[in-house]
């Protein structure tokens, strides 16, 4: 039994599941210099994880929608090799996944990553076992902040409201996503994101490490 009401719990990847930025900085740069761009600097790519692929190259780079494109499919070459093997998981993420699984909730992965590199980053780092669902990016749809992930992939999946559900995750996307949706949100301060731009009125606790979710959630 849970001591909450929640029902469902949702991950953001990036920054609170798996600590990527190794992987993205050394993506990012390989991408850039492979079409003959200079890299953007390795702070402005920090501030821009949690945006989706596509737009963060763009603006970073300051690229037109074409270039962008390009570059963002080289960006992927380079993830699907050197970046998965680089990703690797906060220490106590699949130790507190696996518990709450126990306590009796389902859980989700809605990530901005595209469908098919979440799905393999959650497969590699041996999370798969412990969620019910795992969806990303498609085609430029199912982006948070915006609620489409929720309306069309969640509802459907799960049978669930918003009341019934808590976002987890460290970046502003995340937290946006949680009051667009009317759910409640914990923010990883731990992750990407500052506190700042975080902290919403649906933001209901806080987390220095993901393993507090356990004592927080019961």
């Amino acid at each position: 039994m849970n001591r909450y009401k929640y029902k469902l719990l949702i991950f953001d990847f990036d920054g609170t599941l798996a600590a990527t930025e190794p992987a993205i900085q050394f993506c990012m740069k390989a991408a850039f210099e492979e079409y003959g761009l200079t890299p953007p600097p390795e702070k402005s790519v920090r501030e821009a994880i949690g945006i989706p692929l596509n737009r963060m190259i763009a603006g970073l780079g300051g690229l037109d929608d074409e270039t962008a494109q390009t570059v963002t499919d080289i960006y992927r070459k380079y993830y699907k090799r050197e970046g998965m093997e680089m990703t690797k998981l906060f220490p106590s993420a699949l130790s507190t996944v696996e518990a709450l699984r126990g306590r009796g909730y389902k859980t989700a992965v809605i990530s901005n990553k595209n469908h098919e590199v979440v799905h393999k980053s959650v497969e590699v780092t041996g999370l798969m076992p412990f969620f019910d669902l795992v969806a990303g990016e498609k085609g430029g749809q199912f982006q948070k902040p915006h609620p489409q992930a929720f309306t069309d992939i969640i509802v459907p999946g799960f049978g669930v409201d918003a009341s019934d559900c808590l976002m987890i995750g460290d970046a502003v996307q995340d937290t946006g996503f949680a009051l667009n949706c009317g759910m409640d949100a914990a923010w990883a301060s731990y992750g990407f994101g500052n506190e700042t731009e975080c902290m919403n009125k649906n933001v209901k606790f806080v987390l220095n490490d993901i393993s507090e979710l356990t004592d927080i959630l019961g």
